[in-house]
């Protein structure tokens, strides 16, 4: 190695130690945690009114079957939240 090289190593060396570069934070952020959450319940809750509608349209039920599958998806959906949330909280 050159004198140069090696002072420019040495250089660099002191640079690294003056300014770290900085690290990401480990998980998603809280943002990102309620916009997956959020996905989640509106997922189950139009899987619930798509087969409500499917139920409705095949046998020729009373609209009550869309309501009911409708609120069957919400309470899915609501549960899917609380185990995110849980889940979260262990971390």
């Amino acid at each position: 190695m050159t004198k140069e090289t090696q002072d420019l190593q040495d250089k660099i060396r002191a640079q690294r130690g003056k300014d770290p570069q900085p690290t990401p934070t480990p998980g998603a952020s809280g943002f990102g945690v309620a916009m997956a959450m959020m996905m989640d319940m509106v997922c189950c809750l139009l899987v619930g009114l798509g087969i409500g509608l499917l139920v409705q349209k095949m046998w020729n039920t009373s609209p009550v079957v869309i309501a009911g599958f409708g609120l069957l998806g919400g309470i899915a959906g609501l549960f899917s939240v609380v185990q995110m949330g849980l889940h979260r909280g262990q971390k």
